[in-house]
């Protein structure tokens, strides 16, 4: 009998000790991840409808395809690329609508693109050019 309460009072002060609140206190858990990732600029939706309605006036119409634009060369620039995949600062298209641009003169001539246009065909550049 007295092995049982021994035995017995071993347990519940071992129990006791486990439930004390000694130590560091548990950390809450992460909020669950809610925000849905940022869909990606759409060339062909999005960036060519607002080249075509607002370069082609002086500039051939098969200058916005996608193929004439990334990676390729603007023409007297010193081989600065029309645009830049991933670095908007290299891309003449983006410097050329934003204001004050690095290379030649503000584009389209006597008018500015919207600020939400502009920022479309910049996170278009940065993220990557895709011809999606």
């Amino acid at each position: 009998m007295r092995r049982q309460r021994a035995l017995l009072l071993f347990l519940v002060l071992g129990l006791a000790a486990g439930c004390s609140d000694l130590g560091e206190p548990l950390a809450p858990p992460p909020a669950p991840d809610d925000e849905e990732p940022p869909v990606p600029v759409a060339f062909a939706a999005e960036v060519l409808p607002l080249l075509e309605a607002n370069c082609r006036f002086c500039h051939a119409p098969e200058m916005a395809e996608y193929a004439n634009l990334v990676g390729v060369p603007a023409g007297g620039y010193g081989g600065a690329l029309r645009v830049a995949a991933g670095d908007t600062t290299a891309s003449v298209l983006y410097q050329k609508i934003r204001g004050n641009p690095l290379f030649g003169a503000q584009m389209p001539p006597g008018a500015v693109l919207a600020p939400s246009a502009i920022a479309r065909i910049g996170r278009w550049i940065a993220e990557g050019a895709l011809d999606n």
